[in-house]
């Protein structure tokens, strides 16, 4: 219901007609996308159709995409934000099929005592996440592994920024 997500951008596009088809992204590695976002358009009649991570390019390829939404952990003063792991090389796709990328966020997600996002710390999640399944190991117990919690994309890749007061355009 708030417009300071993209679930809320997604719902009222779909109350005013304007939403064919939402594409969500699976979301790993806790499966939000899955978890929380399929189950909220499904709740609520919205068309979509729930993608793996890994086939955004694909998707790109095979539907026509107005825009691609976002959502934010934090935003730089001058728009470089961190969000999920993926975000960053969704706004390279969408720059290259020339794709609008908005983030959507409420205005608390905007840190204005960071000025650009590599002062942002970025956590690290478990090595376990990537080399098991279903408790079982899929790769060697001692394989060395890089598992970010986050991503920054650049401003500079992002068309816009909005929140409930509306668009933010960066400082």
């Amino acid at each position: 219901s708030s417009h300071g997500t993209a679930l809320g951008v997604i719902r009222q596009l779909h109350f005013r007609g304007r939403l064919k088809l939402a594409i969500a992204l699976e979301t790993r590695p806790y499966n939000q996308g899955s978890r929380l976002t399929a189950y909220e358009l499904s709740k609520e009649n919205i068309p979509f159709v729930l993608i793996a991570d890994n086939m955004a390019a694909a998707a790109m390829q095979n539907y026509k995409i107005d825009a691609i939404l976002v959502g934010a952990d934090q935003v730089a003063l001058n728009g470089d934000t961190a969000n999920k792991i993926g975000t960053y090389m969704l706004s390279v796709l969408s720059n290259f099929h020339r794709v609008p990328f908005y983030v959507v966020t409420p205005t608390s997600s905007i840190n204005t005592l960071i000025k650009c996002g590599n002062e942002i710390r970025i956590e690290e999640r478990p090595p376990q996440e990537l080399i098991t399944f279903n408790n079982k190991f899929t790769a060697p117990k001692d394989t060395p592994v890089w598992n970010p919690a986050f991503d920054i994309t650049p401003g500079k890749l992002i068309t816009g920024i909005l929140t409930e007061k509306g668009n933010c355009t960066p400082e």
